[in-house]
């Protein structure tokens, strides 16, 4: 992840922040007076989980000490909440403007992935399509997985894309290692780097590198669970 930090990426036009930033920023003043808006059921699950990580230093669910351990949901989400919850202030506004920065970032970063695979006339309608999504724009400020998956998704993306073009050992991993974490905020992501690994099955060497990356630590975890 330490790519993320390169001024470089996130020189981009001017637009595309406006256009990123505008929408979020409306839905940022309508939930700071009704914050009701970003908790759900099962935001409340995902805090739960994330109090017991902080608290209990256990992944579970329940009130201490009635800990049940957590085998249906993965770690990722709740340990960046459990992270927002070192931050000062207040919880939920903490949560809600961090995801609203991290969709933000995922405008940007997926201009330019779409700018790399094609001609900017696709990747202005795509990053247009992507920054005013109602669903997404809406899901943005709920305590949620789907704003923090989306960001791992298009920065996976852009890692494999990058490792398809170079077609070298570390790319490869780099990128594997980056699809395991996206599956540990969404076990879905698991099923595309099958896919995307056949588009290297002439450099068998480095689609095994990339397979193992990606599956080694989910794979340990799903047999954690069985234990």
């Amino acid at each position: 992840m330490a790519f993320l930090w390169n001024k470089e990426l996130w020189k981009v036009p001017l637009w595309i922040y406006i256009i990123a930033l505008l929408p979020r920023f409306v839905v940022f003043i309508l939930v700071l007076s009704n914050p009701e808006y970003c908790l759900t059921p099962d935001s409340q699950g995902y805090i739960n989980m994330s109090h017991n990580l902080l608290n209990h230093f256990t992944f579970a669910n329940g009130d201490f000490p009635f800990l049940n351990i957590e085998t249906f949901r993965v770690p990722g989400y709740p340990v960046f909440l459990t992270l927002v919850n070192l931050l000062p202030g207040n919880f939920v506004f903490n949560i809600v403007f961090l995801q609203l920065s991290l969709s933000v970032a995922t405008v940007v970063l997926g201009y330019r992935w779409f700018r790399q695979m094609g001609e900017k006339g696709g990747a202005v309608l795509g990053t247009i399509f992507l920054s005013l999504d109602y669903i997404n724009i809406m899901h943005n400020p709920i305590v949620l997985a789907e704003t923090l998956q989306m960001f791992f998704l298009v920065v996976s993306a852009d890692l494999t894309w990058q490792w398809l073009k170079r077609e070298d050992n570390k790319s490869a991993i780099y990128s594997g290692v980056l699809w395991s974490l996206t599956s540990f905020i969404k076990p879905v992501s698991l099923y595309l780097p099958v896919i995307l690994s056949l588009f290297m099955w002439r450099n068998k060497k480095q689609m095994v590198l990339f397979l193992l990356a990606t599956y080694f630590l989910s794979l340990g975890w799903c047999l954690s669970c069985l234990l």
